[in-house]
Order: structure tokens, then C-alpha cells, then sequence
């Protein structure tokens, strides 16, 4: 990817931390959308971590970066609300079976953002998860169904069963 700093007629190549520094200070505003398009695709992943973290992000932005390996990429854009607007239950599905349990403990606190997806079959695949950091997340949600209250209610872990009964009168 070549972007270059075009002034009068002295032009400057820019290098990734340049650029990274760049998209960490522009506005995130709509009028930018056609800027992070084009630069979701750079092959540094400290660039599409700064984008993942725009909230003004097209559609075509989200599944791009949606579609990356890098933790710190998707750890970003679980928090983006333009990300939480429109991912899928797919997408969120895809997410938490990456294992990650830092940005999958966020998906767990998030259940509610995420306004295309189906909570019910978001959080079976939450609780089927080992971690029982990623349970204590589904059990801070509020109402939880009543089911799934009751086995977090009988949880091994006792911090799980601890904030489940915390959360018993939300």
C-alpha cells in the first residue's frame, strides 16, 4: 500500500506508524468513512487497530476488519459501536469461537449492544465456554433468562455462582 503526504509539489511516502498516528487523529466522523475504507486493508495491524476502534465505520469497513486474525484488531472493534449496530449473530459466533477470552469476556459484559444478533443463541455459546471469566461476564447482564440464571446460580466456579446471585434481583 503506497500512501504518500501530498503538499504543493513536494510529496512524502509514510510509513505505517505515520499513518497509524494519522487515523488515531482524525475525526471520526462520517465524512471519513471513504478514508477508513480505503485503509482497512493496510497490511500493518496497528493501522486497522486504530480503525477498528472508529465508531463512523462503513459496512464494507466492519466485515473487513471483521474478518481479521489479530486479537488486538478485534478486540477494538467489539467496542465500536457502529461494529455492535451491525454484526451478526454469524459474526459474533465466529468472535467468541477465537477463544479469546479477554475480547470474548467483552462480547459477555456487551450481550445487549449487539442489535443484530439473537441473545439467546449468543449466550449458550457464552456459557458453553471453559472460562469461567467469560460466565462471571454473562452473569452481569441483566434480566438474564431465567434458565440460564439457574446454572449460573449452580456454577462450579464460586465467583460465577457469587455474581449470579448478586444479579438475582436485576
Amino acid at each position: 500500500m503506497n500512501i504518500t503526504l501530498k503538499i504543493d509539489d513536494l510529496e512524502v511516502p509514510l510509513g505505517f506508524d505515520m499513518v497509524a498516528a494519522i487515523v488515531s487523529t482524525l475525526y471520526d466522523i462520517r465524512e471519513n468513512q471513504a478514508i477508513f475504507d480505503a485503509l482497512v486493508d493496510h497490511p500493518a495491524s496497528v493501522v486497522r487497530t486504530r480503525l477498528a476502534s472508529k465508531d463512523n465505520l462503513s459496512e464494507k469497513a466492519i466485515l473487513s476488519l471483521a474478518k481479521n486474525t489479530e486479537a488486538e484488531v478485534l478486540r477494538h472493534l467489539v467496542v465500536s459501536s457502529a461494529f455492535q449496530e451491525f454484526a451478526t449473530t454469524e459474526i459474533i459466533l465466529r468472535l467468541i469461537g477465537l477463544n479469546d477470552s479477554e475480547m470474548v469476556a467483552t462480547i459477555a459484559g456487551r450481550i445487549d449492544v449487539f442489535l443484530s444478533c439473537d441473545r439467546t443463541v449468543l449466550i449458550e455459546a457464552l456459557m458453553a465456554n471453559p472460562d469461567p471469566s467469560i460466565r462471571f461476564a454473562v452473569a452481569e447482564n441483566s434480566p438474564l433468562p431465567q434458565s440460564v440464571h439457574k446454572r449460573l446460580l449452580e456454577d462450579d466456579d464460586p465467583d460465577v455462582r457469587y455474581r449470579a446471585a448478586q444479579n438475582k434481583g436485576r
